[in-house]
């Protein structure tokens, strides 16, 4: 048992020495040895080597290939000097284990070139993802914004002349009375349709934050579930970073999101504030105190003034 964990200790050692000779003659390497594994790269195709040779193979052309990154091509020539090595962690011409360590780094520079290769490609998917869920951010909160700026200019337009009727008695005083708590009640009657419609349209964006118990957890669920290719892209990366490292540098869609939501904070948090503002100011100190000063009721006594109004008649 001993001898097998002094065994293991050992190969570590050793493995960790041949990584770092290799990374050494890369980091060294230049056009001379270059040339040197163009010609005698094909004289290694032998014991344990035949049978990751295509790895071998894959590296030599990506090092050829000029639209490889240069830190890629520092390694894969790093992994190849040290093939071509005769002495090096373990003497090549050792019968069945000179090429153990041969073997070792080119499939540790193999799983490194293709690990960055995988992050660089999975870097590119991200764009139209990252570009989907800001466009969906966008669109649902700048709609939100208008409709509800819309929905208040008009609101607002409509009320002032309500609230003119009421300063101004245009038709004298119960006919203005009258129409200024027509204006009101069909203000109210009005928000009242359009915050049912609201909930209604965004129903299935509520359900799904009340399913997944959070804002974000909830918003994002229902992203992945009206765009496929953003469940797609999480699934992914979530594969690959149980393969690839690099992967685990890559966000997902709720990192994403993240950063988004910091991005639109600061506007939905001045918007709201001036909505209700507006509400506040406007609708319950401006609105009941004008009508109060010049129509010397309360507010719920104008909406039902028209009412009164008849029974007054009748009661004549």
């Amino acid at each position: 048992m001993k001898n097998t964990s002094k065994k293991r200790i050992l190969n570590a050692i050793k493995q960790d020495a041949a990584l770092k000779l290799s990374k050494k003659l890369g980091a060294n390497a230049n056009q001379k040895d270059v040339e040197n594994v163009e010609k005698n790269l094909e004289k290694m195709n032998k014991g344990p080597m035949t049978q990751i040779w295509d790895k071998v193979v894959a590296l030599w052309l990506a090092f050829l290939d000029p639209n490889v990154p240069v830190i890629k091509k520092t390694l894969i020539i790093g992994g190849l000097l040290y093939l071509l090595l005769p002495v090096d962690i373990i003497a090549d011409f050792l019968p069945g284990i000179g090429l153990i360590d041969d073997a070792f780094v080119i499939l540790f520079t193999a799983r490194e070139v293709f690990d960055l290769a995988a992050g660089t490609v999975i870097e590119k998917v991200k764009e139209p993802i990252d570009d989907k869920i800001k466009e969906v951010i966008d669109e649902k909160l700048n709609n939100a914004m208008k409709n509800t700026l819309i929905g208040m200019s008009i609101t607002c337009l409509i009320m002032t002349v309500g609230l003119v009727f009421v300063i101004f008695k245009p038709f004298g005083h119960d006919i203005s009375f009258d129409a200024a708590a027509g204006i009101f009640v069909g203000l109210m009657v009005w928000g009242t349709y359009r915050f049912i419609k609201n909930v209604i349209n965004l129903w299935p964006w509520i359900k799904s934050i009340f399913t997944e118990r959070g804002i974000k957890k909830g918003l994002i669920a229902k992203i992945k579930s009206e765009y496929k290719a953003v469940k797609i892209y999480d699934t992914i990366v979530e594969i690959g970073s149980k393969l690839f490292s690099s992967f685990n540098e890559i966000p997902d869609t709720s990192e994403i999101y993240d950063h988004y939501f910091i991005y639109i904070r600061k506007r939905v948090i001045i918007f709201a504030a001036c909505v209700a503002l507006y509400s506040v100011l406007f609708c319950w100190v401006l609105k009941p105190y004008l009508i109060g000063q010049f129509g010397g009721l309360k507010m719920w006594q104008l909406y039902f003034y028209p009412i009164t109004h008849i029974i007054k008649v009748f009661q004549k």
